[in-house]
């Protein structure tokens, strides 16, 4: 029993930093920069994911239901589809008709249950996948993603997630 204490002392010890180094958000953006990809909460079910380009372009955007953890097998299939108004709503503010150039090419495939609709425009794309499996769901979309071809988002999948002047302050 002599010898544990010394070792319970050391493992509190380091318990107990790992407390004390935990940071802030002020504190992670001062340290590493801005960051290049952010996830907002739309509805309790719904969130939006937004990566960025060098200039804080919005280069990408996913749409997708949050997870649950313990589904049932049925609650599975109709958990991750989205709701089609809430999607055609946040499609409307953050790419509206007006915004997309040229006359888009239109590209379905469907592979049993999944299904793949593409809206390829000039300036643009704009990616469906739905779940045709669910039962009594509204639009069965299962999530939506948004690639914008613009100059400053041409290098998104190879840029550093660590800015130029942070990686000096790395340890």
């Amino acid at each position: 029993m002599v010898y544990m204490r010394p070792f319970a002392i050391v493992i509190f010890g380091l318990a107990s930093l790992g407390f004390a180094a935990a940071q802030d958000s002020r504190e992670v953006l001062k340290k590493y920069g801005e960051p290049d990809v952010e996830r907002y909460r739309l509805t309790s079910d719904v969130t939006v994911t937004l990566a960025y380009g060098k200039d804080r372009t919005t280069c990408e955007v996913l749409v997708q239901r949050r997870p649950s953890s313990i589904l049932r097998e049925e609650a599975k299939r109709n958990s991750i589809v989205i709701p089609s108004a809430v999607v055609d709503k946040l499609l409307g503010e953050l790419v509206p008709e007006s915004a997309r150039r040229g006359a888009p090419k239109i590209m379905y495939e469907q592979m049993g249950c999944g299904g793949n609709r593409i809206a390829d425009y000039d300036n643009v794309r704009i990616a469906w996948l739905t779940n045709e499996c669910a039962t009594g769901s509204d639009g069965k979309i299962t999530y939506v993603s948004v690639e914008w071809k613009v100059a400053q988002c041409t290098q998104w999948e190879t840029r550093s997630t660590v800015p130029p002047d942070a990686s000096s302050r790395l340890p």
